[in-house]
């Protein structure tokens, strides 16, 4: 009786365990005197629903296509596009690193972002980390909150 009830405990914790509770994403811009550098996980599952994509269609150029649908940064008031040069499939996640293009702003006064990415995904959040003039902020986007502007 007990070896059965370990195997069905067992069974219903890897049931659940196959579900991820909390739905969300990281983006991390940090600014160095070199370069603004973007850093960003997003679960592949989440990625795959909500593009229609096979796990094994997953790449690089794909991401960034998407990601320049759903994600926009502005700094200073200038538009920034941003190349993505590495993409690493990490267990259950996606890890993108890239830059911002153009030099990098010294004197950053705002820092303004639209994130519609995941969002199709069921009370996903996507959570914008800020290194910036010596300081890290964090912020939590959503569906009812899809762009923030950041003032230092």
């Amino acid at each position: 009786m007990i070896v059965c009830m370990m195997i069905m405990a067992s069974l219903s914790m890897s049931y659940w365990a196959a579900e991820h509770d909390i739905p969300l994403a990281m983006y991390t811009i940090v600014e160095t005197d070199e370069s603004t550098d973007l850093h960003i996980t997003l679960d592949v599952a989440d990625y795959c629903t909500e593009t229609g994509a096979n796990h094994s269609e997953v790449g690089l150029q794909a991401v960034h296509t998407y990601l320049r649908q759903h994600l926009s940064i502005v700094v200073n008031d200038q538009p920034r596009s941003y190349d993505l040069t590495d993409m690493e499939v990490r267990g259950d996640h996606l890890q993108v690193h890239g830059s911002l293009t153009g030099k990098p702003s010294l004197d950053i006064e705002h820092i303004a972002v639209t994130n519609t990415v995941l969002l199709t995904i069921p009370h996903h959040s996507n959570i914008m980390q800020f290194e910036v003039n010596n300081e890290r902020r964090d912020y939590r986007m959503h569906k009812g909150r899809q762009a923030i502007d950041v003032k230092y």
